[in-house]
């Protein structure tokens, strides 16, 4: 179970360099920055922390409503700022 849990880190974490990798090359290439690629990169990073560092046994409700709160602002914005 240890090892699934650090594979699952592993592979978030190579998932936020490579997008942040490709918000680098668009921004030297192009000299501007898409918001929907940094949001990407915030979405996966606030779910990476979740999944990895959280102990959902010692998070209480505030901090919990929080998260949940961020995420779901993230995704609102994602998905209003993607689509056009």
């Amino acid at each position: 179970m240890i090892q699934l849990h650090r594979w699952w880190e592993l592979g978030l974490v190579t998932i936020i360099l490579i997008e942040t990798y490709r918000i680098l090359i668009i921004y030297l290439r192009q000299h501007r920055v898409s918001i929907t690629h940094i949001l990407e990169v915030g979405i996966v990073a606030l779910v990476q922390k979740l999944i990895v560092t959280s102990d959902f046994k010692e998070l209480d409700a505030l901090k919990l409503f929080a998260v949940g709160g961020l995420l779901f602002i993230l995704g609102y914005l994602y998905i209003k700022i993607g689509g056009e």
